[in-house]
């Protein structure tokens, strides 16, 4: 009996401390919220923290709202209250759940991305996918369409800038799309929509889709074994110059000269330059 009831008291002091720690919270400047286990860190144009799967992770800290998120930290998540029925017949809105295998981690050395090489692999990974024209009962062109990431990071601040233009490619009429959401998982597609009332017939259309990442530091993870590569058949080839003996030097007495055939070639560095294309309908 006296057994049972400390492991009943056991049980409820765990399930206390377990509810009783405090989650601290980062907000991107799209409004989606990310809760970090333990405080998050400023580290140059970085912000560093552990994911409350506890990975290491990072996002830039142009694209977090700080203020907001120690704000959020310090208020603490609102009490969870049951939802409310829902109206019959209600429409349900598109949502998109990060997970951590859509969070990129990185290693605690990579602490600095270059920020302008991130936003271009991600505006060469997000491609409007397909799209439509359709005209209402009362005059107008509306363009609707999927944009799909392509890429290995989060898309965050999503946008859609549709061109529609005649015959002659001339421009009848530019607009910022609506989208259904403007995150945007690997993998994942969304939905877009652009009217134009005053337009009634057009040729086609063009489309400029923008964001930036979810994660960068993985990205440079990838950069640094070529750079390193490079280094190191550097200063192999430097070490290998000064060892060398003259080519008219006479192998030791008491050593047989080499033969050719046992001679391995060293490895050479492999090297590979990726670019990207502009989105385009």
């Amino acid at each position: 009996m006296i057994r049972s009831l400390l492991l009943a008291a056991l049980a409820l002091g765990g399930g206390l401390f377990a509810t009783g720690a405090a989650a601290d919270w980062l907000v991107a400047k799209d409004g989606s919220r990310i809760e970090t286990q333990g405080p998050w860190e400023v580290k140059g144009r970085l912000v560093v923290f552990t994911t409350a799967q506890g990975e290491l992770a990072s996002m830039r800290a142009d694209d977090l709202d700080l203020g907001e998120s120690r704000a959020l930290t310090e208020a603490g998540p609102a009490p969870a209250t049951a939802p409310p029925a829902p109206p019959a017949r209600a429409e349900r809105s598109a949502a998109l759940v990060i997970t951590d295998a859509d969070v990129e981690h990185i290693e605690p050395e990579l602490e600095e991305v270059e920020g302008e090489a991130s936003e271009e692999a991600v505006a060469k990974d997000l491609v409007v996918s397909t799209w439509q024209q359709n005209t209402g009962p009362e005059g107008g062109v509306t363009i609707r369409g999927t944009v799909r990431n392509n890429g290995n990071a989060v898309a965050t601040g999503v946008r859609v800038l549709v061109d529609v233009q005649d015959r002659e490619g001339q421009s009848l009429g530019t607009q910022d799309a609506i989208l259904t959401s403007s995150t945007l998982g690997i993998g994942d597609s969304l939905s877009f929509r652009a009217a134009f009332s005053d337009v009634q017939i057009i040729d086609t259309a063009k489309f400029t889709v923008t964001s930036t990442n979810f994660a960068t530091a993985k990205s440079a993870a990838k950069k640094a074994p070529a750079g390193q590569a490079l280094a190191a058949a550097s200063t192999d080839e430097a070490s290998g110059a000064a060892d060398a003996p003259p080519e008219d030097a006479a192998p030791p007495e008491d050593e047989p000269p080499p033969d050719e055939g046992d001679l391995e070639p060293e490895d050479d560095a492999d090297f590979s330059e990726t670019g990207g294309l502009d989105v385009g309908g």
